[in-house]
């Protein structure tokens, strides 16, 4: 991802409050494994199976976050984003056997990080 930063303060200042907007590629990939039962037996029999789905979609994010400078060459950074993706489908591992329905993921979410920046 990129991200364009909004910081309302000097570079020198203990204290940075900041926005962020920015686009991002995602590469994801969702796996199962273990032991199923197949519903379309009558018998309902238990299989050892596994299923695998990737793909890339483009993504948008919003951002805020701070940034509490601790020393001349050490700040602590903390931040709060949303990404926003388009559903994707998951290929036919994950489809049922009727035609007319498609699994799909939700890529999008909210995530929190805390850092360490080291000025060098």
């Amino acid at each position: 991802g990129v991200s364009l930063r909004l910081v309302p303060t000097n570079r020198r200042a203990r204290i940075a409050p900041y926005l962020a907007v920015g686009g991002d590629l995602i590469f994801w990939r969702y796996r199962e494994f273990g032991d199923f039962i197949d519903f379309g037996d009558p018998d309902l029999p238990i299989i050892a199976d596994a299923f695998e789905a990737n793909g890339v979609q483009p993504g948008l994010h919003g951002a805020v976050g701070v940034r509490v400078r601790l020393s001349r060459d050490f700040s602590l950074v903390g931040e709060g984003r949303y990404l926003w993706a388009p559903l994707d489908k998951m290929g036919d591992d994950f489809a049922p056997n009727e035609s007319d329905f498609v699994n799909e993921i939700d890529l999008s979410g909210f995530s929190v990080t805390v850092g360490l920046n080291i000025r060098f």
